[in-house]
C-alpha cells in the first residue's frame, strides 16, 4: 500500500521584538502538528526575528516569500502561518487580505493553524477573519497610545526618552528610589524596567570639545562649517574614523539638553509612518533636568552662529564635480563639500575624490550605494535557496541590516564591496564594516568586473569605518576564499 503523498508548504514565522526568544519555536511546533494533521510537510521557511507587523519595512522574510511565489516556486502550494497577527497587523486591514489574496491566487492559500475558523469560504470564516485582522490592528493602535502617554510623563518627570546621548553626555540608569545603578554604553539597555534612564557627562574630552564649540559658535563671524574646519585641522575626532560635519556641530549647538534641557516629541512616527517635526507647543520641556555642560548665557550666544549661508550655484557645483569626476583637482578647501555634491546632483555615483579614487563608472551593479543593498539582497536570496532549511535571519536591536543565522549556532555577517579604480588603473574594493558586527563571522563579497569573489573570515579586528583594500589585504589571509556560495555552509565550520 502506497504512503499518500503530502503537499509542500512553506511556514512564515515572525515576532516583533528580541525579547522574545521562545516565541519563534512555539509558532514552529504549533505548526508542524498542523502541518502534520492536514497532510503538509514544510519545504521552506521565511522568519521575520524582531521586525513589526505594521508595515512590510524591513520585513525581508515576508517579502521574499512573497517573491519567491511570484516567481513559480514549485515546491509551495500551501502558506502556514500561526495566527493573524502573526501575519501582520497592518492598520488597513485590507492590506492583510491583499496579500493573502496574492498568495491564493498563486496557488498558495494561507492556512492560520491557531485560529478557531477553517480554511474555506464559508461566511463565517470571513467575518471571523475581518474581526481577528481589526482586533490585531487594534492591539497596535492601543498600545501605541499607552507607550506615548508612558513617555510622556517619564519626560514630564525630567527622565531621557530615546536611544543616543550624544556627543559629551553618556546614558545613566537610575532605580526607582534615585541611586544612579549602570553607566549605558552604547546600544546597551537598562537592566530593570523599573529604571529610567537621565542623562550625565560624558568623558573629560568630549565636555571641553563642546565647550569649545559654544566659545567658537558665539562669535558672530563663526559658521557650522568653520567651527567643524577649525576641529579637524586641531585633529580632534567626532567619532572614531570619522571627521566633524557642519550637520554635527548644528546638532550640538542647536540642543537644549546641552544647557541642561529635557525636550521630547520633536519628532514623530507613530505606527510605523514616516518621522515628521511635531509644532513646537507639542512639545515637552523640563528645565535644568540633566546636569549642564555650558550654561544658559553661552548657549543663548552660540544661537548668533551663522548657517553654512553661502548657497552655491548649480554651476558651481557641476564644475567642481567634473573635476573630480576627471581627476582633474581634488576638493577645494572653501568649496561645496561631498555631501552638497551628492544632494545636489542627486544623478552622479558616489565618490571619495579626497583618497584619489572613484567608483567604477562602469561597474554596473557596484557603480552605487542603492545598487550594492541590491546586490546584498540577491547574495541573501541565493543563501536561502542553497541552504533553505540551515541558516535564518535576525536583526540586532534598532538595526535594520539583516544578519544570518546558522543552525549550527554560528553568526555571520554580510559586507558587500563596491569596486573602486584606482587613477593608476589598479582596481581596489571600499570596505565599510559594521562595528556591532565586526565579532561575527563575516562573508565578504568583492564585486569584481567578471563574477563576485566571496572571502569568509572569522571577524575584523579594530574594525575602521572605511578602507580601500585589494584581495592581498591581511584580512583574507585570516580566512578562506570560496569559489562560490554553494561552499558557504560546509566553509562555516572551520570557525
Amino acid at each position: 500500500m502506497s504512503s499518500p503523498t503530502l503537499t509542500p508548504a512553506a511556514q512564515y514565522l515572525r515576532t516583533s521584538t528580541q525579547q522574545q526568544p521562545y516565541s519563534i519555536e512555539t509558532q514552529k511546533e504549533a505548526i508542524a502538528d498542523y502541518a502534520y494533521r492536514k497532510g503538509l510537510v514544510i519545504t521552506r521557511t521565511y522568519v521575520d526575528e524582531g521586525r513589526s507587523g505594521l508595515t512590510l519595512a524591513a520585513r525581508r522574510g515576508f517579502t521574499s516569500l512573497l517573491h519567491d511565489l511570484v516567481d513559480g516556486a514549485p515546491d509551495i502550494h500551501a502558506v502556514l502561518v500561526h495566527d493573524i497577527s502573526r501575519w501582520g497587523r497592518f492598520q488597513d486591514i485590507d492590506e492583510s487580505a491583499h496579500y493573502e489574496f496574492i498568495c491564493k491566487t498563486l496557488g498558495a492559500p494561507v492556512h492560520y493553524c491557531a485560529e478557531p475558523f477553517a480554511n474555506d469560504h464559508a461566511i463565517s470564516t470571513f467575518i471571523l477573519k475581518s474581526l481577528k485582522r481589526s482586533i490585531a490592528a487594534e492591539y497596535s493602535r492601543e498600545l501605541s497610545v499607552k507607550c506615548f502617554n508612558g513617555q510622556r510623563h517619564l519626560a514630564e518627570l525630567g527622565f531621557h526618552v530615546g536611544s543616543m546621548a550624544g556627543y559629551g553626555l553618556r546614558r545613566m540608569a537610575v532605580s526607582a528610589d534615585g541611586c544612579r545603578t549602570q553607566l549605558l554604553q552604547a546600544g546597551e539597555y537598562k537592566s530593570l524596567t523599573s529604571d529610567h534612564i537621565v542623562l550625565v557627562p560624558g568623558p573629560q574630552k568630549e565636555v571641553d570639545v563642546v565647550k569649545m564649540i559654544f566659545a567658537m559658535a558665539s562669535d558672530k563671524e563663526s559658521t557650522y562649517r568653520g567651527i567643524a574646519s577649525e576641529l579637524n585641522g586641531r585633529g580632534i575626532p567626532y567619532k572614531p574614523g570619522r571627521h566633524w560635519r557642519d550637520y554635527a556641530i548644528e546638532s550640538i549647538v542647536k540642543n537644549k539638553k546641552y544647557a541642561g534641557s529635557n525636550i521630547w516629541n520633536q519628532h514623530t512616527g507613530k505606527l510605523g509612518s514616516p518621522q515628521r517635526p511635531t509644532p513646537s507647543e507639542q512639545w515637552v520641556t523640563v528645565a535644568n533636568a540633566f546636569t549642564a555642560l555650558v550654561d544658559t548665557e553661552a548657549f543663548n550666544r552660540a544661537q548668533r552662529v551663522r548657517p553654512n549661508g553661502r548657497r552655491w550655484t548649480i554651476d558651481q557645483v557641476r564644475e567642481t564635480a567634473e573635476q573630480l569626476q576627471n581627476g582633474l583637482g581634488t576638493l577645494p578647501r572653501n568649496g561645496p563639500t561631498l555631501i552638497t555634491l551628492r544632494r545636489r546632483l542627486a544623478e552622479l555615483p558616489y565618490f571619495r575624490s579626497r583618497r584619489g579614487t572613484t567608483l567604477d563608472p562602469k561597474g554596473g551593479a557596484g557603480s552605487t550605494r542603492k545598487d550594492l543593498v541590491i546586490l546584498r539582497n540577491k547574495i541573501f536570496d541565493r543563501l536561502h535557496q542553497l541552504f533553505p532549511t540551515k541558516l535564518s535571519e535576525f536583526h540586532l536591536p534598532r538595526k535594520s541590516r539583516p544578519i544570518l543565522r546558522l543552525d549550527n549556532g554560528t553568526i555571520v555577517s554580510v559586507l558587500v564591496c563596491g569596486r573602486v579604480l584606482r587613477k593608476t588603473g589598479i582596481m581596489r574594493w571600499m570596505l565599510q564594516p559594521v562595528r556591532a558586527e565586526s565579532t561575527f563571522v563575516t562573508l565578504i563579497c568583492l564585486n569584481a568586473p567578471d563574477r563576485i569573489r566571496y572571502f569568509l573570515v572569522p571577524r575584523i579586528n579594530r574594525p575602521p569605518s572605511c578602507c580601500c583594500i585589494s584581495t592581498n589585504h591581511s584580512l583574507f589571509r585570516t580566512g578562506i576564499g570560496l569559489n562560490d556560495l554553494a561552499q558557504f555552509y560546509e566553509a562555516t565550520k572551520a570557525f
